[in-house]
């Protein structure tokens, strides 16, 4: 009776084994192969006020290229959206790809991304 048991066990163990799934999924980079990756180093930091309450912190990169791009983060250091040196604003929602807002001067830009009226841009952190 237990030789049977254990027979039975055995088959039913190999024939979960051999009916198990296996999923592959293979993914790439939005940009594909020819992405540049750059490394920027952060040439001036703002605070951002609106209707004079500090809302961000805005800081501008250098980029290898030559360009510069501003990044638009709340208090805590998180990014909430980026203005490229051609003006075009981008915010960034959580679980989505980055949302174009419009183009422009760059206050513009951070205004779009603030979801506030007019920015002032005062000194920032070191």
């Amino acid at each position: 009776m237990v030789k049977q048991l254990l027979m039975i066990g055995r088959v039913l163990l190999a024939s979960t084994l051999l009916t198990s799934c296996v999923t592959e999924l293979q993914s790439r980079p939005f940009h594909g192969e020819g992405a540049l990756i750059q490394r920027a180093e952060a040439t001036q930091v703002w605070h951002a006020r609106c209707s004079g309450e500090w809302v961000a912190i805005v800081r501008q990169y250098l980029l290898q290229s030559g360009n510069s791009h501003v990044v638009v983060q709340n208090r805590w250091g998180q990014d909430l959206g980026l203005v490229d040196s051609l003006g075009r604003a981008w915010v960034y929602r959580a679980h989505q790809e980055p949302a174009w807002v419009g183009s422009g001067t760059v206050l513009q830009g951070i205004s779009w991304i603030l979801a506030c009226g007019p920015v002032e841009l005062g000194p920032g952190p070191k």
